[in-house]
């Protein structure tokens, strides 16, 4: 199975955020890896900081997320915990 098109949802549509990676880790959660990139910066239209997830939605793949949270920062990217 391939890893998901994350995608953070802002000013009413989904935007995809490029390098980000996603890890199932249990059967409704996902670790999300969000680099800490200007690409990225200019998708959500915002600094990519765990505060900045915290409560918004995300998309992966097809499906949207039920609650976000940002876990804090790994190797020059922002650690997501996503709930499906």
């Amino acid at each position: 199975m391939s890893e998901p098109v994350v995608e953070w949802y802002v000013r009413g549509r989904f935007v995809e955020l490029p390098g980000a990676r996603a890890t199932r880790i249990r059967a409704n959660a996902w670790e999300v890896l969000v680099p800490r990139s200007p690409e990225v910066r200019r998708a959500m239209r915002a600094d990519p900081t765990p505060e900045a997830f915290d409560g918004g939605v995300m998309g992966l793949g097809e499906h949207e997320s039920q609650q976000v949270m940002g876990a804090g920062e790994r190797d020059g990217c922002v650690v997501v915990t996503v709930l499906l």
